[in-house]
């Protein structure tokens, strides 16, 4: 039995976690919390194939927001994966092969209904009063590929999107389920050079459709870094929540 996929993606948890021990965490400086224009933030954040959404926790504590934000870590049902032979494992949508390259295979309901899920939640933070662009769905991996999807699927313009290490999804048809008001929402896409697993290549392609949509899509590219969360994420990442809370997402642009 090879459980390599699962076991793999459930490990990044593990080196997320001691990256950001060693990187130290870190704030916004106290004079740009001024100029924000929001006192509260929403973040949806969505873990890879085989992992729990508790792996991410000490994500809350790294980004250590100067301003009340209210984090919600999802699991993924458990389902039969077929890159895992069709063993189960908690998955937003079935993977066909690992490494994940520009060709895969899309399973278009898997994703749907994921989409519906995670729109579920953001309705619900709507209702105790988040605005639309307070709420931020981030996530690696596979979640990365459904933070975007998430984010550009739904009615109301969020306040953006983060994938790590993730992929565009049903990337000929994007124009056809993204929203109008979806591809309003900012987007920032972190990836490793060396990744093998969800294999670099996924970016450049992705971040073409997305800007062909009219998204923002801040790009970073970590030299040498495999299917991980780079340490250097975690300060591009504050910044992007301090630049969209701001108002200060402009053109696409590359770290």
């Amino acid at each position: 039995v090879n459980f390599y996929a699962v076991d793999f993606f459930s490990a990044e948890a593990e080196v997320f976690q001691t990256s950001c021990r060693c990187f130290g965490g870190g704030t916004v400086p106290r004079d740009t919390v001024k100029e924000m224009a929001v006192t509260k933030l929403a973040v949806i954040w969505i873990h890879g194939l085989g992992d729990r959404g508790a792996s991410w926790g000490d994500l809350k504590k790294e980004l250590r927001m100067p301003f009340e934000t209210k984090w919600q870590f999802p699991d993924a049902a458990v389902q039969p994966v077929t890159c895992n032979q069709g063993h189960k494992s908690t998955s937003w949508f079935d993977i066909e092969t690992i490494p994940v390259t520009e060709t895969g295979k899309d399973y278009p309901q898997d994703i749907e209904k994921s989409v519906t899920r995670i729109h579920g939640m953001i309705a619900d933070l709507e209702k105790e009063g988040y605005d639309p662009k307070e709420i931020f769905v981030g996530g690696f991996s596979q979640g990365g590929a459904m933070s975007m999807q998430s984010v550009l699927r739904y009615p109301r313009t969020l306040g953006g999107a983060i994938c790590m290490s993730g992929w565009l999804m049903m990337r000929t048809d994007a124009e056809k389920w993204a929203t109008k008001e979806g591809i309003k929402a900012p987007v920032f896409w972190g990836h490793g050079s060396d990744d093998q697993t969800v294999v670099f290549g996924n970016q450049k392609p992705g971040v073409a459709v997305l800007k062909k949509l009219g998204c923002s899509v801040t790009s970073a590219v970590y030299e040498g870094v495999g299917h991980s969360f780079s340490a250097a994420a975690l300060g591009q990442i504050q910044s992007f929540f301090s630049d969209c809370v701001k108002g200060n997402v402009g053109a696409s642009k590359e770290l």
